[in-house]
């Protein structure tokens, strides 16, 4: 499922509800200030709050050290 696509602010929205639509946009992150700007997209998506698996599934598992790894390497 892709983030960009759908019809409308709403299924991006919904889309930012799953963990499926979370993962798949942190992993787009291009640098620190694109992973911040989707991080906040995330967090209003969901009324002003991270999601509630956000910290198992993006801090526990390791996915945002893995993506800020990423960007050292880009360089």
């Amino acid at each position: 499922m892709s983030i960009e696509k759908g019809s409308g602010s709403e299924q991006i929205n919904e889309d930012l509800k799953s963990k499926e639509g979370v993962i798949d946009l942190i992993c787009s992150s291009k640098n620190y200030a694109d992973l911040c700007a989707k991080c906040d997209r995330i967090k209003k998506a969901n009324g002003g709050v991270y999601p509630d698996f956000w910290f198992e599934v993006v801090n526990q598992s390791g996915l945002l050290s893995r993506v800020e790894d990423s960007f050292d390497k880009k360089k």
